[in-house]
């Protein structure tokens, strides 16, 4: 599973990295054929967001551990 995407959907779950941990932010995005996983590299926080923020995202669609993922996703929040 690969390719561009352009979809809206709305943040399920986000998790912050730990202690000593790669800075990596991950959120689910709930959007009508399922769930992506969303990964800002690099990242300790996003503020721009939260749980049940509803979210346009655009970016490159690859497979991590069998999971549709989004590596740094361009995004506008739609509602916070």
């Amino acid at each position: 599973m690969s390719g561009r995407i352009n979809v809206k959907g709305v943040i399920s779950a986000i998790t912050y990295p730990g202690t000593g941990s790669e800075p990596v932010v991950t959120a689910l995005l709930r959007v009508d054929r399922g769930t992506l996983l969303l990964s800002f590299l690099g990242r300790t926080d996003v503020h721009s967001f939260r749980i049940g923020s509803r979210m346009h995202v655009k970016g490159t669609l690859a497979e991590k551990q069998g999971f549709p993922t989004v590596f740094n996703p361009q995004y506008s929040v739609l509602r916070y």
